[in-house]
């Protein structure tokens, strides 16, 4: 529809005056409700709404949850792995450093 040329209007405008009063009126509001269903399919598109909004801030909410938590079990991790290195002979560490 993009590639449409527009028509030209004296010729239109010529062509409708020869019609009678009814074909006139009834041409009219015929290229009227052509121009309205152009308009109307060219307008933006709606945004999100609140809904999209709260479901984001809920998803995001919920991934922060889910990153502190695997945060503290990391945390836990690395002390396990301290007091296990802790406990290893001298010569041990060394040689795998």
């Amino acid at each position: 529809m993009e590639n449409l040329p527009i028509p030209d209007v004296g010729e239109t405008l010529t062509r409708i005056s020869v019609l009678s009063p009814a074909a006139q009126v009834a041409a009219v509001v015929g290229i009227a409700c052509i121009a309205i269903a152009w308009i109307w399919t060219r307008r933006p598109a709606q945004g999100p709404g609140m809904e999209t909004f709260q479901l984001v801030i809920a998803s995001l909410t919920e991934q922060a949850k889910a990153t502190n938590a695997l945060a503290e079990q990391v945390e836990r991790i690395v002390e396990q792995n301290s007091v296990i290195i802790a406990r290893l002979p001298v010569g041990v560490v060394e040689r795998v450093g």
